[in-house]
C-alpha cells in the first residue's frame, strides 16, 4: 500500500477485505525475479542492456529491495529518483511532507527520529501525529516505540531513501542547511538516540560532502559547539576537516588536533589524524629534512597504534602510505640503490604485515595497487626488488611481488627465470 492509496482511496477503504504486504526481497527472491522477468521478455529497456550482475544490483540496492518500486523503475525505466520525488509530491497536507522531511534529514544517516524531536521542530505531539499524519504517511514513515524510553521513533523506509529524498526535494544549498541546522539544535543529547544523530550530523565526512559552502560547515560546528561546547571529538571533527578541505589551513588543524588531545589524550583515533595530518603536512613540504622528519613522526604514532588489539585497519594503512611516500622521494632524489633496495623491502613487509590483520580491506587494496605501478613504472625500483630476491630468495613477499612484476612485464615469457617461491615444507 503507498500513500497514493491514503490520500486518494479512503472512500474505497471500507470494502477492503484482505491486506497483503510486500516485503524485502531477499537474495534468491531477486535472482528468481529476473529469471522470470527474463524468460517472458520483460526486463525492459533499463535491465536489457545489463548483465546479470548488474541487474541484481539494480534490484538489490534500489530501494531496499522493495518490490513494487524496483519493477516500475526496471519495466518503465523511470529513474527511482523521480519515483520517490513524485511520491513526495502527492503526500497531503503540506505539514506530513515537512514531518517527512526532518525524518528523512536525520533518517539518512541511518539515525531514527525521535518523537520529542518532532515535536520541538514541528510542534507536533504524538497523539497528534497518530490522529493526522499516520494515514497519510502510513509506509512511508514508521513508527516503533522504545520500550526503554518509552519513546516513539520514526524512520523512512530505508536510509538511502531518505537520502534520496533529502537530496531531491531541497535542492539548494540554503534549503539543506536551514533543514539541518534546524534538526541539529533541535537534538537532546540526553537521549542516546539524539547523541547518536549529533555525532554522525557533525562527522566531518558528512558536513563536506553536504556543504560546499565552507561557512555552512562553519556554522553547522558553531551550532554543534552550542550544544556540547569544548568537546574532544567535536574538536577532533572541526579538525579533520580543515585538513581534509580543499586549501584548508593545516597549522589551524593541528591546533585543533592538539586541543582534542589534551581533553582526550588516550583517545587513538585523534592521534591517529595527527598521523594523517602529519602525513599530508609531509606531501606538502618542500625541504627533504623537514619532510623526512615529518614522516618519521607520522610513522611513530602508526606504529604506536598497532599494538594491542586491532579494530580496524586505519593506522595500518597510514604506516603503509608513508613507506610508500618515502619510497616515492627516495625514487624521486636519486637515491642510491641500497637505500631503494632497503625502503622497497620495508613497504612491502609492512603492507603484507597489514592485509595478513585485514586481508581483503579495500584501503590496503588501494595502497598494494599503488606500489605495483611505482615498482613497475620505475626500473630502478625492480632492479631492487630482484636484488632484495636474490639475496634472499626464500622472502616470499618479495619473490611473490617480483614474480608479478615480471609477469606484467613479459619478462617471464621472454624466457627469463621464474622466482621461485618456497614454502614451509621447503624450509
Amino acid at each position: 500500500m503507498s500513500p497514493y492509496w491514503n490520500i486518494q482511496g479512503q472512500n474505497l477503504a471500507p470494502f477492503v477485505t484482505d491486506e497483503y504486504e510486500l516485503k524485502y526481497l531477499l537474495p534468491n527472491e531477486v535472482d528468481t525475479l529476473l529469471e522470470l522477468l527474463e524468460q517472458h521478455h520483460a526486463l525492459g529497456a533499463r535491465l536489457e542492456k545489463l548483465n546479470p550482475d548488474e541487474r541484481r544490483k539494480e534490484l538489490s540496492e534500489h530501494a531496499g529491495r522493495q518490490l513494487l518500486v524496483a519493477l516500475h523503475e526496471a519495466n518503465l525505466g523511470i529513474p527511482f529518483e523521480d519515483i520517490l520525488l513524485d511520491e513526495y509530491r502527492h503526500i497531503t497536507p503540506i505539514e506530513a511532507q515537512r514531518l517527512y522531511l526532518t525524518v528523512c534529514v536525520l533518517n539518512r544517516l541511518n539515525v531514527p527520529v525521535r518523537a520529542g524531536l518532532v515535536a520541538r521542530v514541528h510542534g507536533i505531539p504524538y497523539e497528534e501525529f497518530k490522529s493526522r499524519f499516520f494515514k497519510p504517511l502510513e509506509h512511508v514513515v514508521f513508527a516503533q516505540k522504545d520500550e526503554i524510553t518509552r519513546d516513539y521513533h520514526y524512520r523512512a523506509r530505508h536510509p538511502h531513501i531518505a537520502d534520496i529524498v533529502f537530496l531531491n526535494v531541497l535542492k539548494l544549498d540554503e534549503e539543506r542547511f536551514d533543514a539541518y541546522i534546524r534538526c541539529l539544535k533541535a537534538l537532546n543529547v540526553a537521549y542516546s538516540v539524539d547523541w547518536r544523530a549529533f555525532w554522525q550530523m557533525v562527522r566531518a565526512r558528512n558536513l563536506g560532502a553536504l556543504f560546499s559552502d565552507e561557512q555552512m560547515v562553519r556554522q553547522a560546528f558553531a551550532a554543534a559547539k552550542e550544544t556540547v561546547g569544548e568537546d574532544a571529538h567535536l574538536l577532533h571533527q572541526m579538525g579533520i576537516h580543515e585538513m581534509n578541505r580543499p586549501g584548508g589551513d593545516l597549522a589551524e588543524a593541528s591546533r585543533l588536533l592538539d586541543r582534542a588531545t589534551n581533553s582526550a589524550p588516550y583517545d587513538s583515533t585523534i592521534k591517529h589524524s595527527i598521523s594523517e595530518l602529519k602525513l599530508k603536512a609531509a606531501e606538502r613540504a618542500k625541504a627533504p629534512l623537514e619532510r623526512g622528519k615529518l614522516l618519521k613522526e607520522a610513522a611513530d604514532i602508526s606504529a604506536g597504534l598497532l599494538t594491542g588489539e586491532k579494530t580496524d585497519s586505519y593506522a595500518y594503512h597510514t604506516l603503509v602510505k608513508i613507506k610508500i611516500k618515502e619510497l616515492e622521494d627516495a625514487l624521486a632524489s636519486g637515491a642510491v640503490e641500497k637505500e631503494i633496495e632497503a625502503l622497497v623491502k620495508d613497504a612491502e613487509n609492512t603492507l603484507f604485515e597489514a592485509q595478513q590483520e585485514f586481508p581483503g580491506d579495500p584501503y590496503l587494496l588501494g595502497e598494494e595497487s599503488r606500489l605495483a605501478r611505482i615498482l613497475q613504472d620505475d626500473a630502478r625500483a625492480t632492479n631492487a626488488l630482484s636484488k632484495a630476491f636474490a639475496a634472499n630468495p626464500r622472502n616470499g613477499i618479495i619473490a611473490v611481488r617480483l614474480a608479478g612484476q615480471l609477469s606484467d612485464s613479459g619478462k617471464a615469457e621472454k624466457g627469463l627465470p621464474r622466482p621461485r617461491i618456497f614454502l614451509d615444507t621447503e624450509l
